[in-house]
């Protein structure tokens, strides 16, 4: 029985120990996204950075990219705006994404969803790593005001978690 309470007692922290508190980051005024630990963040240049986070057990990645489009290509928010309601243009967003990703880069699907009445282009993309395992990237791009996000997990070998991803893309709040 000792034993057995033991064991019960073992099994209990583990799963509690297991659990994720997830960290909010409010990526500017207006978008928020929260991380299963807290990410790094860089900034390269002013009004372009990222978030990422490399899970410790190796199994995925998560990245929030923001940059000012508005600022690179010198228009406002309500140009930026009309030239997103264009196909074109959105086609144009992920050809560059995935000219980004390299030559190993696969598109297995793409399409649109909103995110809080935001418009957004969702892929999943193949991509062959160093090590030969191909890594299943699901990445929602969105443009809110002049700033463009790519919101990016990386189930790294195809091992990253269903629910962690689903927890990280149900956490992003535009308002």
């Amino acid at each position: 029985m000792k034993k057995f309470i033991t064991l019960s007692f073992i099994l209990y922290s583990s799963i509690c120990g297991a659990q994720t508190n997830w960290e909010k980051i409010n990526v500017n005024d207006n978008v928020s996204i929260s991380f299963p630990e807290k990410p790094v963040k860089n900034e390269p240049s002013a009004g372009n950075f990222t978030y990422i986070l490399k899970q410790s057990d190796s199994t995925a990645n998560y990245m929030v990219v923001a940059s000012d489009v508005g600022a690179t290509l010198g228009i406002d928010a309500e140009t930026l705006a009309t030239e997103m309601g264009k196909d074109e243009s959105w086609e144009q967003a992920k050809s560059a994404f995935l000219k980004s990703l390299g030559a190993g880069a696969e598109l297995v699907k793409d399409e649109f969803t909103t995110i809080n009445n935001t418009k957004a282009l969702r892929m999943i993309i193949n991509r062959k790593s160093t090590k030969g395992e191909t890594n299943v990237l699901t990445v929602l791009i969105f443009v809110d005001g002049t700033i463009s996000y790519n919101v990016i997990f990386n189930s790294r070998g195809g091992k990253g978690s269903e629910n962690m991803k689903s927890e990280f893309f149900n956490s992003i709040m535009i308002k």
